[in-house]
């Protein structure tokens, strides 16, 4: 890497930047390399019948900006970019300022040949620099007019035919140069622009073999979890009932935690198992027939105790006009009630947690769950529901702690359904989470008994 470029980690593409201005500043080298030879055969031709100590001066001149192209190339492919561009322009800026200023008649190669060095430095070594070059250029340029105009110095008299021929060829290799230079910098913004993607696509597929190794992983560890965790929850209920024999109540109460534990970090387990089924497209929804009234009261008996713990009023509510039966998942339905529904009792200290089912419209089920906790800031809807993410003050509270899974599982159930979920807050008032679901049904009936 170039030395004297500093890196900086807040412009990601000036490694291809720091590429880019090195293959052309080795193009415009080579480029010159052969453009020299040529100008020099062209003087020595239109000038051999005026040879003078001028004339001389000015082939040497002109010659030396042969081994200058050679050093700045070598300069560049050791990545010495900006050393390249002054090692190439300064000098080339002063042989030009000479001949144009002791032979007569060839001082409008002046300002075109300033022109090209201003751009070359804009695009090699940098603007800043190219503002520096711009202004010796106006200073060699004025001083050489000054020159010219004092008389301080001889010049020497040629035809005017040898000094438009001269001009005519100067000009030429100038355009010459202009569209060698175009070239090679549409060249270079293809291959930049290719080796981008190539980076991009590269990039991208690392990213999603890492993600897949993850999801891999997380799901084999789950797995690894699972079945030991569960052969605890089951030994531990039994003892709870006393299967091994009888048991004092200050153990039933100990074995009581050891379950209640258990059974949440099987919860978290799960969470993490369906998380990694659906980042990589294992998870899939099923439809049967499920009775839509037994769905709400199995949440109200589930819930219901939790709910009593913190002196919250809980109850989930369904209209008379719901069918008997609906078609979809019933599991993942159960899954998206019970995550909302154990969100809305852990957020909330005081007052209700209600949840109500009803028709929305011909085809969608409509769920809602509304709670009169805190309260969620608006700028914060989106995030809340982004993996392993959530609010700074549950984060703060040990009993409002978790893996941020749940609400992400959430809604990627509801969508993978062809559902919606939205959210509606007020801070210190409350929070309402609405799910519309198109389930299908082949008949409503009123509810029985």
């Amino acid at each position: 890497m170039n030395k004297d470029i500093p890196i900086n980690n807040k412009f990601p593409y000036i490694k291809a930047e720091f590429g880019r201005s090195k293959r052309l500043m080795v193009g415009i080298c080579n480029a010159l390399l052969i453009i020299v030879p040529i100008l020099l055969v062209g003087l020595i031709i239109m000038l051999i019948n005026n040879l003078t100590t001028h004339t001389v001066i000015v082939y040497c001149l002109v010659a030396c900006m042969f081994p200058i192209a050679l050093i700045a190339r070598h300069l560049a492919t050791k990545d010495l970019i900006v050393q390249s561009g002054y090692t190439l322009i300064l000098p080339i800026l002063v042989i030009i300022a000479i001949n144009g200023s002791i032979i007569a008649g060839l001082s409008p190669i002046i300002g075109v040949s300033y022109s090209l060095a201003i751009i070359v430095a804009g695009m090699v070594i940098g603007p800043r620099q190219g503002y520096f070059i711009a202004g010796l250029c106006v200073l060699f340029f004025i001083l050489s007019r000054l020159i010219v105009l004092s008389g301080v110095l001889p010049v020497l008299t040629i035809t005017d035919v040898i000094a438009e021929s001269v001009v005519v060829i100067v000009y030429g290799l100038a355009l010459a140069f202009v569209a060698v230079l175009s070239k090679l910098t549409t060249q270079d913004l293809r291959q930049s622009l290719d080796e981008a993607t190539y980076d991009l696509l590269e990039a991208n597929h690392k990213l999603a073999l890492a993600s897949e190794m993850k999801s891999q992983f997380t799901a084999r560890t789950s797995h690894e979890l699972r079945t030991p965790l569960s052969s605890i929850i089951v030994f531990t209920e039994l003892a709870i009932r006393g299967t091994y024999g009888e048991i004092t109540p200050k153990l039933k109460g100990k074995l009581g935690n050891v379950l209640g534990s258990a059974k949440h970090l099987h919860n978290i387990i799960n969470d993490l198992l369906d998380l990694a089924k659906i980042e990589a497209g294992e998870l899939h929804i099923e439809e049967a027939p499920f009775a839509i009234y037994d769905l709400g009261r199995t949440i109200q008996t589930t819930m219901e105790e939790t709910a009593h713990q913190k002196d919250l009023e809980f109850n989930v509510g369904m209209t008379d006009d719901l069918p008997t039966r609906l078609i979809g998942d019933e599991s993942r339905v159960k899954q998206i009630m019970l995550n909302l529904v154990s969100n809305a009792i852990k957020f909330t200290d005081q007052g209700r947690v209600d949840v109500e089912i009803d028709k929305h419209g011909r085809d969608h089920w409509r769920i809602v769950v509304r709670d009169t906790g805190p309260g969620i800031p608006e700028n914060r809807f989106e995030t809340i529901f982004e993996e392993y993410r959530q609010l700074e003050t549950a984060s703060k509270d040990a009993n409002r702690k978790g893996t941020g899974l749940g609400l992400a599982i959430t809604r990627n159930l509801v969508e993978m359904m062809g559902g919606q979920i939205s959210i509606e807050s007020e801070l210190g008032e409350g929070t309402t989470f609405e799910i519309l679901l198109p389930l299908k049904t082949t008949e409503v009936l009123p509810v029985e008994g």
